[in-house]
């Protein structure tokens, strides 16, 4: 008796829903936690922005309140979940040096936008 499955492949791969986005990183979050201010991104992030002492606008133009985090378990395993049921890989810990790479052009962006009072570009992560 012959099987056949069919398996698509990650090129066709639908894309994950914007909430499981870090609004920091722009990756999908492998280690989400809520904020004081009830945001939720990924906790590497958060850290090398604590670090840092940036305090980014997001999108809607409001500020992030790092000073306490909560493991977000729900849309953790929501993720997982979506992962599996769309055949893409899991997110993976994020690289330390890469976040703390984006975080910097975030901040240089950021000064630069102030400085000649531009918007910031659209089509980046905040």
């Amino acid at each position: 008796m012959w099987k056949i499955s069919f398996h698509r492949s990650n090129s066709s791969a639908k894309q994950p829903p914007k909430e499981f986005i870090c609004p920091v990183s722009g990756f999908l979050m492998s280690d989400p936690v809520i904020v004081a201010s009830g945001q939720t991104s990924e906790r590497c992030s958060v850290q090398v922005c604590c670090e840092l002492g940036y305090a980014l606008e997001l999108l809607d133009g409001t500020r992030p309140d790092f000073s306490n985090l909560i493991p977000n378990m729900a849309i953790k395993t929501t993720i997982l979940n979506w992962c599996n049921h769309n055949h893409a890989n899991r997110p993976q810990p994020a690289d330390l040096v890469s976040v703390e790479k984006n975080i910097q052009l975030l901040m240089e962006e950021s000064m630069l936008t102030r400085e000649l009072g531009f918007p910031r570009l659209q089509g980046r992560p905040p």
